[in-house]
């Protein structure tokens, strides 16, 4: 069973491009400085003997993976960085399989 970035490898290799992955945060500045050991706000104040955190609780993680290939990019995404991998060269070979170059390769 091979794997959409080996598969990819061995495309490119005939194609005689490169392909560059470059990791992208998706997390990245989101989370403001915060001071979490303040009491809720309002009339419960005196009630809550307990602290609250103030944001909403966040989803998975999805990581995100930009694949850049002769001046195309593809952007992936998954739960890991391996699966974002994945998911960005999956979409680069549905491209690069539809290039004239790739069909006369074929025939």
């Amino acid at each position: 069973n091979v794997t959409h970035t080996v598969e990819l490898n061995a495309l490119c290799m005939k194609l005689g491009k490169k392909p560059i992955y470059k990791p992208i945060d998706a997390y990245q500045g989101m989370r403001p400085a915060f001071n979490y050991n303040i009491r809720a706000p309002g009339p419960y104040a005196r009630s809550m003997q307990h602290y609250y955190y103030p944001f909403p609780p966040v989803g998975p993680v999805l990581y995100h993976m930009e694949l850049s290939i002769g001046g195309q990019q593809f952007h992936g995404k998954g739960r890991t960085r391996q699966a974002a991998k994945h998911d960005a060269a999956a979409k680069a070979i549905k491209y690069l399989q539809k290039e004239p170059i790739m069909q006369q390769l074929a025939e």
